[in-house]
């Protein structure tokens, strides 16, 4: 992503994420570049720090939402819609009932026709639906499924989460191992 000159909030909000990033701190990440995304007087750096909150994995769906109230800002419903339909469609499938009736709201905004088929079919799965609460992050060891851990007390990879008993049991097999090829 190329410079925005004469924006330092723009800058360090990119080098705040790349660095949570990094870190695998994709959540922390999106919710950098979303604060910083808010407090841009430019709708076109809002848009692109929105552009680069997408590219973390996880739960995109407010980035949509909020996409889509930035082309709603700078007068463009019909981009605007498709945002919104995007994060609200997200939403559902995560249960994220308040962030579709949010979204439902930014859409009775917009100065653009929206299918009417489409908003009755989302209009009746939030009439199925209780309000839920956010969701928690699970702490679950992948290898034994013990689920009684505090946040930072499991080791996460790329795709697997390890708890401190099953590294040791691992580790004690790997020495057994070891000292048996000896």
């Amino acid at each position: 992503m190329s410079p925005e000159p004469d924006n330092p909030a723009f800058e360090e909000a990119i080098t705040q994420a790349e660095n949570l990033g990094q870190r695998r701190e994709f959540e922390q990440a999106r919710s950098v570049l979303l604060r910083a995304a808010k407090e841009q007087k430019q709708p076109d750096s809002a848009t692109r720090l929105l552009q680069r909150a997408l590219q973390f994995p996880g739960d995109s769906s407010g980035v949509w939402l909020a996409m889509g109230k930035v082309a709603h800002k700078q007068e463009q419903d019909a981009q605007a819609l498709q945002h919104l339909k995007t994060g609200i469609w997200l939403a559902m499938k995560l249960n994220l009932t308040d962030r579709v009736q949010k979204g439902m709201q930014q859409i009775e905004n917009l100065d653009t026709e929206v299918d009417t088929s489409w908003r009755q079919k989302t209009q009746d799965w939030l009439n199925e639906q209780k309000p839920t609460p956010a969701p928690q992050a699970i702490h679950l060891c992948d290898f034994c499924g013990q689920d009684k851990f505090a946040p930072g007390e499991l080791f996460e990879g790329l795709r697997t989460t390890i708890c401190p008993g099953c590294v040791h049991k691992l580790h004690l097999r790997l020495e057994k191992k070891q000292n048996s090829s000896d």
